[in-house]
């Protein structure tokens, strides 16, 4: 810090004579006013940009951004590494139950009439639970020939008993509705076309299947809305525990680093800003005390004449767009001295 304040001293005192070498400086158009400044005025700018980094150095060091976004970026790849081990589980428990429940249609009929805008599949079947769960339903989708029928709700095949009207098939037992009321779907034939009609009305009788796509539990046999129904999590609670609790402790630590890192970015940010704000002020001084010369530019030649400049090692300086400048050093001899600038350089008072 005293280096820096001796040599601006240094700068703000240095006698300005009148001396017979003139100096002729060309620039791109644009450029308004050209400024001659102290030989001395890098070493200055050297030493405050060496000062900046420092300063960035230590608030990068101190906040240490890079390392906790990497930590956060681990933590979502465990988020996503334990969410996919723990849907796999369920989806691999669900797939389980679904095998031990097979369903066997025994017979379906199709009400297909081109007059009407619904068609109708009525069909009985047979489900037996091979599994050591009270199963309460399953969902499925209908097909027909392999032909999916366009029906967009969710169809719950619910295993009651149709002379007791008790809910829940239990392991080792079988249910089926022949001799009673046939299941029942309906489907928009608007949405099929008549190569798809024709092929539904070729399929049947016997072309009807479904494709069991989730099943669900209750913990005892019951009247309907006496016992609650629980999805492949519920029921597999326990068994799952591991998996959640592995899936919100990835959670957790994700949410807590991801706040870490707002608040060290918002921190490194502000100091960041600050050191920058400070090298500009700094910077700013500096150039301020660094004129020796200063002159308007012709707008028609695009020159500046200093007349009567002393003979010495300088610098020519002046800001032209954003971030860009003429900076130049220069040894000026006794005489006329001509110079001709043709590009900009990066504004060397800027960070």
């Amino acid at each position: 810090m005293r280096v820096l304040s001796a040599i601006t001293c240094i700068l703000l005192f240095l006698p300005v004579n009148c001396f017979s070498a003139k100096l002729i400086v060309t620039v791109p158009s644009g450029i308004t006013e050209v400024e001659i400044l102290s030989p001395g005025t890098l070493a200055v700018l050297d030493h405050l940009r060496g000062r900046l980094h420092s300063q960035l150095k230590a608030v990068n060091d101190h906040y240490q951004v890079r390392r906790i976004e990497a930590e956060v970026k681990n933590l979502s790849l465990k988020v996503t590494e334990s969410d996919k081990a723990y849907n796999e589980k369920i989806d691999a428990l669900r797939k389980q139950y679904i095998a031990r429940v097979p369903i066997t249609i025994h017979s379906a009929s199709a009400q297909i009439n081109s007059e009407s805008a619904l068609g109708e599949i009525t069909f009985f079947f047979t489900a037996r639970n091979n599994s050591d769960r009270i199963i309460s339903d399953i969902i499925y989708k209908p097909l027909v020939g392999n032909t999916p029928l366009p029906i967009t709700t969710m169809l719950v095949l619910e295993l009651m008993n149709p002379k007791t009207l008790i809910s829940g098939l239990a392991p080792g037992e079988s249910l089926s509705n022949q001799g009673s009321d046939p299941e029942k779907l309906s489907f928009f034939l608007g949405e099929l076309k008549d190569k798809d009609i024709n092929r539904i009305k070729g399929a049947m009788p016997n072309g009807f299947s479904i494709d069991v796509t989730d099943i669900h539990f209750v913990s005892q046999k019951g009247y309907k809305g006496q016992t609650k129904i629980m999805d492949v999590k519920e029921a597999f609670a326990e068994t799952l525990k591991a998996y959640q609790s592995a899936s919100q402790q990835a959670r957790d630590e994700y949410r807590v680093k991801s706040e870490d890192l707002i608040k060290a970015k918002t921190l490194y940010e502000k100091d960041t800003i600050g050191a920058i704000d400070d090298f500009r002020f700094r910077s700013n001084d500096l150039k301020k005390s660094s004129v020796r010369y200063k002159v308007a530019v012709d707008p028609i030649k695009n020159r500046a004449d200093i007349e009567s400049i002393g003979p010495g090692n300088y610098f020519i300086y002046a800001p032209a767009t954003p971030g860009k400048s003429i900076f130049e050093q220069i040894t000026v001899g006794d005489g006329k001295n001509k110079l001709k600038i043709e590009k900009l350089k990066k504004d060397p008072f800027e960070p």
